[in-house]
């Protein structure tokens, strides 16, 4: 299973639209912040799957602000990340994911992009698909492992 995590597009929809045609992901994730950029993915490409939450520049959104759902065996929680104060410290994501006994935590707000592991749970935020370098996550979910890469959707290898 391969899932191509999107956040901040910022309004940028062919960069989003670039890394979907650059990685044929079975699943497409949009962490937030102009949410809205979600309606180009989903008149381009029907027939893929899409998971959004709103992130703080989504007023009026009707996106929730976290889901939890089952891929490939692995319960994802994703967030925008503003409601963990994420900008200072990731310990209120991290714990949160912990409680929710997530094996994989997505986040963005930030626009740089992370991947680390804690105690067997990956922490990953894509980056900013929208704004400077331009970056997404490139989650492979297979026979038990997860695998993540963060690419540029520019010059993408």
């Amino acid at each position: 299973m391969k899932i191509l995590v999107l956040s901040d597009s910022h309004g940028d929809k062919r960069a989003i639209c670039d890394a979907v045609r650059a990685h044929s992901p079975h699943l497409i994730l949009h962490l937030g912040d102009y949410v809205r950029d979600c309606r180009a993915l989903e008149n381009e490409f029907p027939n893929l799957d899409l998971r959004a939450v709103r992130g703080n520049g989504d007023l009026g959104a009707f996106e929730p602000e976290i889901d939890e759902f089952v891929v490939g065996g692995k319960r994802i929680f994703m967030t925008h990340g503003h409601l963990y104060h994420v900008k200072t410290g990731l310990e209120a994501l991290v714990n949160n994911g912990m409680l929710r006994r997530a094996d994989i935590v997505l986040f963005g707000h930030t626009h740089r992009p992370y991947s680390a592991e804690f105690d067997g749970m990956l922490v990953v935020n894509p980056g900013a698909a929208g704004l400077g370098r331009q970056t997404c996550a490139l989650l492979e979910i297979e026979n038990g492992l997860v695998k993540c890469e963060i690419k540029e959707i520019n010059g993408l290898e």
